[in-house]
């Protein structure tokens, strides 16, 4: 795998301001020489007083431009982007999502800043 793409897919997942347990996995095709399927997912187990919700979003893609080919190597690089993206604002959405529903029924008291 060319040096950008780990790169850029390394970021993702080691970023500092994730909320959950960040994978990228890669397989070589078999299909195509020197190419690679990539499996980019987060996931969490938000818990609230006895409550459960398991929060996982999972996308795969085809490389195109990882072998010696006349490709360009950014189109993988822009791809990984964009499905890194997708993943995390479909994971954000559906932990907000989890947390309002698993706090619907606390009582605590709210005070204002």
């Amino acid at each position: 795998m060319r040096e950008n793409l780990s790169n850029t897919l390394l970021a993702w997942k080691n970023d500092d301001n994730k909320i959950g347990v960040r994978r990228v996995l890669y397989s070589k095709l078999n299909i195509s020489e020197g190419e690679y399927l990539i499996t980019i997912s987060e996931e969490l187990i938000v818990g609230i007083n006895n409550k459960n919700r398991e929060i996982k979003v999972n996308r795969k893609f085809p490389t195109y431009a990882q072998s010696e080919n006349n490709n360009n190597p950014n189109g993988d690089v822009y791809r990984a982007k964009e499905i890194t993206n997708e993943v995390t604002k479909e994971f954000n959405k559906l932990h907000n999502e989890a947390i309002n529903e698993l706090f619907q029924d606390y009582d605590g008291q709210d005070e204002e800043l």
